[in-house]
């Protein structure tokens, strides 16, 4: 079954290798063709009028997806009366821009754009309230810290002692819904203000089994002493930071605090005879 056909014979293997050529020359024309429309694509057209010279997108132009035309090709030359197509579609090497889709799509990614940006701008700028808070924290502790090292207390003998000499006969039950900690932390606090004379603790004269909380001579010189620190540091900063602060500060903080607790947090503070907070 090898060789050639004998039906073909030699004229039939000339045949079938010019048949080949014409393929090759076919194919090769065409590609000539297609990189000859690319150039054109590229290419501004000669004396037309354009809004600017950065536009490569004419109506006219020889580009695959550019439908539009103004003029006739000749010879892969200018196009006459070429004007800009829409500046939403881009073509480039003979193809379409990624954000091709009319105007709508353009504006879409325009606005998503902004939106991405307004929200990083924002993201950043509560990223630098959220610093500012922790360093204002930080010194706002740091002179009281100092005071209660040195009789061996930490900050949550600061907090018990503050609502205590601030509420006279606070319950502890009710101290444990303010500091929000365990009953076991709580314990070991007050053991030591206790022990050291900074707190007694008394029934209840309803209940018996209620422990009122009251502040010695001692815890009260000691809280004074802490308040006065911290109330010296707040006066600086809202005479540094302007008139009609202290009232946007303290909606602010009141703001800052969970739906759940505010009218807890409202309660204590009008009963200590502050200011009225906001309801």
């Amino acid at each position: 079954m090898g060789g050639q056909s004998p039906a073909l014979g030699g004229f039939g293997v000339v045949a079938l290798r010019g048949s080949r050529r014409c393929c090759r020359a076919l194919i090769s024309a065409k590609k000539h063709e297609a990189k000859r429309d690319k150039k054109t694509c590229r290419e501004l057209p000669t004396g037309a009028e354009y809004v600017n010279k950065a536009d490569v997108n004419w109506k006219g132009l020889v580009c695959p997806m550019t439908t539009e035309r103004s003029g006739r090709r000749t010879n892969g030359e200018a196009i006459e009366s070429a004007k800009p197509i829409d500046a939403d579609v881009d073509c480039v090497d003979g193809e379409p821009s990624s954000h091709a889709g009319g105007p709508g799509a353009a504006n879409s990614d325009r606005d998503g754009a902004l939106r991405q940006s307004d929200s990083s701008e924002e993201r950043e700028s509560l990223f630098a309230c959220m610093e500012l808070l922790f360093f204002a924290y930080r010194d706002f502790t740091s002179e009281p810290d100092e005071i209660l090292e040195k009789y061996g207390f930490g900050r949550a003998h600061h907090r018990v002692l503050h609502f205590v000499s601030r509420n006279p006969g606070l319950r502890v039950a009710d101290l444990l819904e303010i500091l929000k900690i365990t009953k076991q932390s709580l314990a070991r606090v007050l053991k030591q203000l206790v022990d050291e004379g900074f707190i007694i603790q008394k029934a209840g004269e309803n209940d018996r089994r209620e422990r009122h909380l009251h502040v010695t001579e001692l815890g009260k010189s000691l809280a004074g002493q802490l308040a006065d620190l911290q109330m010296e540091r707040l006066s600086r900063a809202i005479s540094a930071a302007g008139p009609n602060v202290q009232d946007e500060l303290r909606s602010f903080l009141f703001a800052m605090i969970g739906d759940d607790q505010r009218r807890l947090v409202s309660h204590l503070i009008n009963k200590t005879g502050g200011e009225k907070t906001p309801d």
